[in-house]
Order: C-alpha cells, then structure tokens, then sequence
C-alpha cells in the first residue's frame, strides 16, 4: 500500500462532525490511524450504518426529553389553574352585544318598563304590529284609558293625535302604530321624553317584503275581484295576473311600501342621534314574551296572550305568468315568490331609495346576536346608565 493516503482513504486526526463533511467522510472507503501508522479498511456501508444507529439513537433522546418536558408543562399550567395564577384562552360562546336585553321578568327588560311609564310600540308593516295593537287596546281597555284607540294607526295622524289628546282625562300609558310615514317615526324620537320608552318592532326586510306582497295579494288585489286589479276567483282559488302584482310591488303600495327602508334611513338615525330617545329593538317573533312584562306593568288584569292572524285562513293563490313564453301558466304564489325573491328588490327598485344600510345592517347583526332578539339602541339604561348610540 503507499505511505501516501490517497482520496479514497480518511485520517482520523482530521475527523470533522460537521454533517457535509461527515458524508464527505462515509463516501470514502479506509480510515487512517495515527497511533498505529495504519491505514484500516472499513467500507464505507458500515460507516454509514453506524451513523443511522447513532443518529437514530439522538432522534429517540430528543423524542424522550421532549415528552418529558410536555409533561411538566402540561402539569405547571393545571397546577396554575388550580391556584387561579393564570386565565387561559378556551373555547367559549361568543359573548352578547352590550346594549342586549333580556325578556324574562326581574330583568333588565323588565326594569327598563318600571323605570319609563310611557311606552309607544311602533313598526313597519307585518312585523307583529296587528297583535301588538290588539294587545295594546285590550291592555288600555282594562284600565279605561282608550282615547286613542278609536282611530288605527293614529300615530301618522296629527289631528286625529291632537283630538285624543283633549278627548279624556287620563291618558294610555301603551300606545301602538304601524308607521307608515317616516316623518310619523322622527315626531315620535323628537317629542319622547326623559320617562318615555319607544319600541321598534322590526324583522329582517328581505323577509319582511315578501310577507308584504303576500298581504297586498290577498287583500288588495283577490278580494276586489276585478279585471281592474287583475284578480279573479277561478274554483275557490284566486287566480292573480302578473302585471297586476307587478305594479302593486313596483309602486310599493300598502304593506309593500312601510318598509324598514323607508323608516330606518339616514335621517331617522341622525334623529336618533340628535335626540338620544329611549330606543329599544325587538323581533317582532319576540311579541308574546314582551306583551307578559307589558301586562305586569300596564295592565296586570290581562294574563293571556293577545294574538291578531290578520287573514289566517286565507284563499289559495296562483300568478298567472304574462311572459312571451309562459303566457297563462299558473304557479302558486309561494313558488313564484321564492323563485323571484334573489333579484325581486333590485329589479323592481324596492331600495332605490334607501339609505344608510350598512347602519342597519350592523343593528340587526347585534339585534339577532341577542338571546333574546331585543337590543337597547339609544337612551339611558334601568340604572340610568348612557347608552351609546354605536353607529
């Protein structure tokens, strides 16, 4: 062999644990000893094999001191959550919007209704407004105070408003009202006083506008009965053309039109603003839980529920379709609804006029986030706390 190591042989004077050169080192095929002035051949396959066993054998140590030291942290952090040294992050409900208000009694609903004396119930049409003044007349009825409830709706009216007001002594303490002019809803958040509690009874408008071209349908169009209307009776069944509810929608008449776009604009929330009334939210789902604390503080004679099913055992209707390739076809109301409603509002221009959505897009978000679907938007709390106006 020569006295000179070549390529293929390592010296192990020179033995380097930097991993490339280790490689470098394994590819070879005899080690140099310096104690003995020899050159011994190892191929290199054992080499290699030895370094697989040794990094194997580093691999389960860490592995092992990992496990290790989860162990204790895993038994420091139960140790600090016994002794309360630390609040960790865990799964929870997301907590409810601030101003949310709950309906059961001894609650802060119900001592909001202790502390304001005079309450207006107020709202668009089919968000429970039939019941809640059918309620409110049987409310006030009982404790003979029912000059206003001679004239429906008699918020939107200022001489019918200024007739009751002389009509009797005492004064009902409930008053409710469709609303179906905005300028009604800014006399009412400008004229309510320190000890006056308004309360809005919405839904959802998508929803709240089909439930409207339901009742324009039924009452406005198939009970007139004539080819003015479009309307005819055909078996028990209304037979409605087209290009009739069509017009009735475009024009928003009626229920159509006293729209949450209508009364929640950006004017009505300027008023809000300015004014700061004792505002409070509810889905209108929410009216048979209201009316129980209601009837505790206006009137506790009255123990049962008050429901009104405006038109509840109403006539099947079909639209009869008017289009160049359906002229005639009849498709049950319902289904024409569903299958128009994505592009209905957009295409009959139902919120050409709206204003400040994104305002109330963010209120029903908090008002729905509520277990209870009832938010206080304005005003001061039962403990006379200021509550933010959020938009």
């Amino acid at each position: 062999m020569s006295a000179f190591p070549s390529k293929d042989l390592i010296d192990r004077s020179k033995w380097s644990w930097d991993p490339l050169l280790i490689i470098e080192q394994m590819n070879q095929r005899s080690i140099y000893t310096p104690s003995t002035g020899k050159w011994k051949h190892k191929p290199a396959k054992r080499v290699r094999y030895l370094y697989i066993k040794l990094m194997i054998g580093l691999a389960i140590f860490a592995g092992l001191y990992s496990f290790h030291t989860s162990v204790q942290l895993s038994e420091m952090m139960e140790l600090a959550r016994e002794k309360e040294l630390f609040v960790f992050n865990e799964p929870t409900t997301k907590p409810a919007p601030k101003g949310c208000l709950s309906l059961d009694f001894d609650n802060n609903m119900d001592k909001l209704l202790s502390k304001y004396k005079q309450v207006f119930i107020a709202m668009p049409a089919k968000a429970a407004g039939s019941t809640f003044k059918a309620f409110a007349k049987k409310c006030m009825t009982s404790v003979d105070a029912t000059s206003f409830l001679d004239v429906d709706n008699i918020m939107n009216f200022e001489e019918q408003i200024d007739e009751a007001f002389g009509a009797k002594l005492y004064l009902p303490s409930l008053i409710a009202s469709h609303l179906g002019i905005v300028e009604a809803f800014w006399e009412m958040l400008k004229g309510a006083t320190d000890d006056t509690l308004i309360v809005y009874s919405t839904r959802k408008e998508s929803e709240r506008v089909l439930a409207g071209i339901k009742e324009v349908a039924s009452y406005w169009l198939c009970k007139k009965q004539s080819e003015w209307y479009g309307a005819a009776i055909v078996g028990g069944e209304c037979h409605l053309q087209e290009w009739a509810l069509l017009k009735w929608i475009r024009e928003k008449k009626n229920e159509v039109g006293i729209s949450n776009t209508r009364l929640l604009s950006c004017e009505t929330y300027e008023v809000i603003k300015n004014n700061d009334p004792n505002l409070v939210l509810l889905h209108y789902k929410k009216a048979s839980k209201l009316q129980k604390l209601l009837s505790k503080h206006h009137c506790p004679d009255i123990t049962e529920e008050v429901r009104a099913r405006v038109g509840a055992q109403k006539m099947p209707i079909s639209v009869v379709l008017n289009g160049p390739e359906n002229d005639g076809i009849l498709v049950p109301l319902d289904e024409w609804l569903e299958i128009k409603s994505p592009l209905l509002e957009l295409s009959l221009g139902l919120k050409k006029d709206s204003s400040c959505q994104a305002t109330t897009r963010n209120i029903e978000h908090e008002l729905f986030s509520c277990p209870d679907e009832t938010l206080q938007l304005a005003g001061r709390s039962y403990d006379g706390e200021k509550v933010q106006f959020p938009w």
